[in-house]
This record gives structure tokens, sequence and C-alpha cells, in this order.
């Protein structure tokens, strides 16, 4: 099953191509918001609030009731409320997410465990060694 954002990328992505690609900078003017986060929207580097998210929908032509869910699906992944009736605790939040993007396919992992991002964190940023 696919991520949620990586999912609505692409949905956002066929929607884009069928109205013939326009720029990011024509999207972003005709909606009122910056061409870096339509940019960031539709390469899944990240998912604004849903009044952006719909401004392009429906600048694209697409259906906002089906967009709607695939965004919910996003939020509900990386942001999630408790059950209503407030017996379980909430789902943890991820505490970091990890792309990788070969060509055309992307893998995303996220992390909930604060070790191990710590570790992630420590392998990729090594702390500098202080000069004696």
């Amino acid at each position: 099953m696919p991520d949620p954002l990586e999912r609505l990328c692409t949905e956002l992505r066929v929607l884009r191509r069928s109205c013939g690609d326009p720029s990011f900078r024509t999207i972003a003017k005709a909606t009122g918001t910056s061409h870096t986060t339509v940019g960031n929207l539709l390469n899944g580097a990240s998912c604004p609030s849903w009044e952006v998210v719909s401004r392009v929908v429906g600048h694209l032509g697409g259906d906002p009731v089906r967009f709607r869910k695939l965004w919910a699906a996003v939020r509900d992944l990386t942001d999630p409320l408790p059950d209503a009736d407030g017996d379980d605790a909430p789902a943890p939040r991820p505490l970091m997410k990890l792309d990788r993007s070969v060509g055309p396919r992307s893998e995303v992992l996220w992390i909930y465990d604060p070790k191990l991002a710590r570790q992630v964190l420590a392998a990729f940023f090594p702390a500098e060694e202080a000069d004696d």
C-alpha cells in the first residue's frame, strides 16, 4: 500500500498532467500561494493545509471530495487525533521522515522511536569534534 503522501502527490501530478502540466509558478499565481509551496506539495516534500490543497485542486479541476480524503489520510498519519471515546492513547506522531527518490520512484520511511531518530541524525550529522 503506498504511503498516503505519495498517493496524494501522485494523484495531484496526474491531475496537473491532465491540465497540460502548468508550471508551479502558474499554479501558484492562480491559487494565491507560493511556487515553493506548490512544488513541495506536488513533489511530496510537505503537505500544506487543506485550504492550500483545495485551491490547487480547484484550479486544476479536480474533485475536492476525493482529494479531501487523500489529504485527510496524510494528516491522520502525520498528525493523528486521539480516539473520540478517549480510552486509547493517541497514535504516536512520527519524529522523522526519510525519503529516498530514485528516478520516478520514491521510498519513504517514517521513524517513531526517539532513540532511532537520534541515531539516524547522529549518523548523517555527526557532531563536530572540538579542537584542543
